[in-house]
C-alpha cells in the first residue's frame, strides 16, 4: 500500500468508505462487501509528513496494525520457512544439509522471505540429489556461512567438514551420484 500513487489514493479511500466501485469499462457502480488487508515496508507516518501518503487513508486502513519483524530478527523461522518453500515447490523429498542450514541461518536476508524462497528454489533446481548443500545456495547466502573447522554435528550424524556438511551427507551424495552415473548398477558403482 505504501507504493500506491498519491493520485489513486482518493479512489481507494472512496471505495473503502462507500463500499462501492466502478469496474474498468463499466459506467455503473457496484456494491462490494470487502475486508482489506494491506501490507507495506514503508514508514507510512513519515510518508504522510512528506506528502506521499494521505493521512485520511492511513487512518481508514490502520484499524489493526501488525508489525512483522524482518527475517534476520527471527532466525528461528528461517529453516521452517525454507522447508515450507520446498514443500510448496513440490520438492517434498529434499533435505537441507547441516552446512546449508548454517548458511541459511547466518545470512542477513535483506530480501526477507522472498529472498529465502528464491534461494530455496535455486538450491532445489541445482541439486541432483535429495540433499541440498551449501554450493546449491546463491553466492551471497553461501558467503554468510560462519567459519567452522571440524566439529561435531548437533544432530549426532557425524563430524562436520570444512564446508559445514556432515561427512555422512557428503558420502550419501557421492554414492547417489555414482549410482546415477552407472545407471543404478550397484556392482559397477562399487
Amino acid at each position: 500500500i505504501g507504493e500506491l500513487p498519491v493520485d489513486l489514493q482518493p479512489t481507494l479511500l472512496r471505495a473503502l468508505e462507500t463500499g462501492r466501485v466502478t469496474p474498468i469499462g463499466s459506467d455503473r457502480e457496484h456494491q462490494v462487501d470487502h475486508r482489506l488487508i494491506a501490507a507495506t515496508n514503508q514508514d507510512l507516518e513519515s510518508a504522510i509528513a512528506d506528502g506521499r501518503f494521505r493521512a485520511d487513508l492511513y487512518y481508514r486502513l490502520n484499524v489493526i496494525a501488525l508489525e512483522l519483524p524482518p527475517l534476520r530478527e527471527r532466525p528461528e523461522d528461517i529453516l521452517p520457512l525454507a522447508r515450507h518453500t520446498l514443500t510448496r515447490l513440490g520438492h517434498t523429498d529434499r533435505r537441507i544439509s547441516a552446512g546449508a542450514s548454517r548458511c541459511l541461518q547466518a545470512h542477513a536476508w535483506p530480501g526477507n522471505v522472498r529472498e529465502l524462497a528464491n534461494a530455496m528454489e535455486r538450491a532445489a533446481l541445482l541439486s541432483t540429489t535429495d540433499v541440498l548443500l551449501p554450493e546449491h545456495l546463491p553466492p551471497a547466502v553461501r558467503a554468510a556461512r560462519p567459519s567452522s573447522s571440524v566439529e561435531t554435528s548437533d544432530e549426532n550424524i557425524g563430524p562436520v567438514d570444512a564446508d559445514g556438511d556432515t561427512l555422512i551427507e557428503r558420502e550419501v551424495v557421492h554414492i547417489r551420484r555414482v549410482l546415477s552415473e552407472c545407471g543404478g548398477n550397484r556392482t559397477r558403482a562399487a
